[in-house]
């Protein structure tokens, strides 16, 4: 028999990749062999999260770090780099609340001055944490959760180490509680952004994103032509809260300083959220090379960037100044994808939230993606029935045989959710290895309201369909996202606690709960994927019986 030390380092690593985190460090104890076969998969990544649970251990981590300098099994090892909290304050259990009610009114809680273990414990992150992060030399990936107690002096040691870093390629940084403006025009070896969570873009000696994008827009231009593949800008909840749409929040701002004479950008994944684009000769040159697009949330010319079916009022008197701003950065949604597939270019990913009859159009014009996600936004009921009843009829069929990943998830119910009306398409998908799609509430029992039997979109329990679809035509799927859907009535209604599309939304998830736990499959099928309702996971367990044979049923996970 062979012994685990006589094995290629190659099958020890596979088997490393079976355990769970803390055995593998134990195996790697064993000896110096395993030590060295398992030591770029123990240590490919490190997590820094500094809170009060746990600032003590975290806070040897990086000493150790440091000490162990460029020498270190990290140093060799390491290739990303996670961070969270560096606050030793920060209480990760909280529900966030920096604000009491006192004498009517909201205000400010007082902090409480540091104990003897936290001032030790700062001191220590401000003597070790800049060597600790420059030690890991061969760090390509760094993803930053920046959290509320960070304070500034911790972060800028931070990235003071990062921009050191000549092999950090990319870059995913959490701006909603940054202090500084991150240097990024310092950064030299990106190929790939992200910066999620920045909000107002207008120009404020005290803002930092203000200036965090003004540093990424300089830092686009600086980087070599080509090397920069991969864009990721979402902005914040408080964006644009204002219902306007400053002119900085927009791809062009992005490119201001790219020369008109260099070659393009060869960006092959560009998302935006919350963000006006326009096709035009400043942007398009740079998108030729596209195989992803998500423009979750797009700003459209004279609209909010709040809920799609809101308009900004009509005003009568002549454009404002912000409007002719809006000319000259951005375009309607069904301007810019009629715009866009006059370029030819195939998108292998897309991810909407508004989707215009162009869109339609273009996903019509060729052949080959592989993920699409798509959120429906409508002014009514009659507007997203047409364009649910083209996306399955004259879009979805050019795709069938390449898409991986679908995901649906309607607003309301109608002619986007799955039923009898799409249901001939849809098992067409077979190469598909995660489904997401609403359904509709009435179908989930054979009894049905009038409303749905009118618009003739059958009669079946949806669930029974929808498992056996899958189940016989899907060999590949593994995952199955089922969501409710809101009612058509309902549209423009208030949500709350006690209103008619909150108790919808958890009545139908109980619907369907109940229906998984209760099911059991026809003896025929060899498989099911695993199912998720909301924040409830249900996973397939084969039974055996003895009369009717093996059948598929549900549990929940914890």
């Amino acid at each position: 028999m062979a012994h685990i030390l006589d094995l290629a380092p190659e099958l020890i690593h596979k088997i490393g990749d079976q355990l769970q985190s803390s055995d593998k460090k134990q195996l790697r104890l064993v000896c110096k062999h395993l030590g060295g076969a398992l030591e770029s998969t123990v240590l490919h990544t490190i997590v820094l999260d500094i809170n009060k649970t746990n600032f003590a251990k975290s806070v040897d981590t990086i000493k150790s770090l440091a000490i162990a300098g460029i020498t270190g099994a990290a140093s060799r090892s390491t290739r990303v780099l996670v961070l969270g909290s560096l606050s030793p304050t920060f209480d990760p259990n909280h529900d966030g609340s920096d604000l009491i009610f006192v004498n009517g009114r909201w205000v400010a809680k007082t902090e409480p001055p540091d104990g003897p273990e936290i001032t030790i414990a700062k001191d220590e992150m401000r003597k070790y944490l800049l060597s600790a992060l420059v030690s890991l030399t061969n760090i390509q990936i760094v993803r930053w959760n920046m959290q509320r107690k960070d304070e500034a002096w911790a972060q800028v040691i931070v990235f003071d180490a990062l921009k050191s870093l000549l092999n950090l390629q990319q870059l995913k940084l959490n701006l909603t509680y940054g202090h500084p403006d991150i240097p990024l025009a310092e950064f030299r070896n990106l190929r790939g952004i992200a910066l999620v969570g920045h909000d107002s873009l207008f120009e404020e000696a005290s803002n930092p994103n203000f200036k965090t994008l003004t540093n990424l827009a300089q830092m686009i231009a600086n980087l070599p032509p080509g090397q920069l593949v991969s864009l990721d800008v979402k902005r914040g909840f408080n964006a644009a809260k204002d219902n306007s749409v400053d002119e900085g929040a927009s791809l062009h701002d992005l490119l201001r300083f790219y020369p008109v004479d260099a070659p393009p950008l060869r960006l092959n994944h560009l998302c935006l959220s919350k963000y006006s684009i326009k096709l035009d000769g400043l942007t398009t040159r740079h998108l030729h090379y596209l195989n992803t697009l998500d423009l979750s949330a797009m700003v459209e010319l004279n609209k909010t960037s709040g809920p799609p079916q809101q308009k900004v009022s009509d005003n009568s008197g002549p454009k404002s100044f912000l409007d002719d701003k809006q000319v000259v950065v951005g375009s309607s949604a069904n301007e810019f994808w009629t715009q866009f597939a006059r370029l030819g270019i195939c998108l292998k990913n897309i991810k909407l939230d508004r989707i215009p009859p162009a869109f339609i159009a273009y996903l019509g014009h060729y052949t080959g993606l592989r993920k699409l996600a798509l959120t429906g936004g409508f002014e009514n009921g009659q507007e997203s029935d047409a364009c649910g009843s083209r996306f399955f009829n004259e879009a979805l069929t050019h795709h069938t045989q390449t898409l991986e990943e679908l995901d649906i998830n309607a607003c309301y119910e109608g002619l986007w959710c799955f039923g009898e009306h799409n249901l001939s398409i849809v098992s067409q998908c077979r190469m598909l290895k995660t489904l997401g799609i609403s359904v509709l509430s009435d179908l989930i029992t054979t009894t049905m309201s009038p409303e749905s039997a009118n618009a003739g979109i059958g009669t079946q329990n949806t669930l029974d369909v929808l498992l056996e679809t899958v189940a016989l035509h899907m060999p590949r799927l593994a995952r199955l996202s089922i969501y409710p859907a809101d009612r058509e009535r309902n549209r423009g209604t208030l949500w709350g606690t006690g209103e008619p599309s909150t108790r919808h939304y958890s009545h139908v998830a109980y619907k369907i709960n109940q229906y998984l736990r209760n099911y059991s499959s026809p003896p025929s099928f060899s498989q099911l994927p695993l199912v998720v309702v909301g924040r409830t996971v249900f996973k397939p367990l084969r039974i055996t019986g003895s009369d009717s044979g093996a059948t598929w049923h549900y549990q929940t996970l914890p």
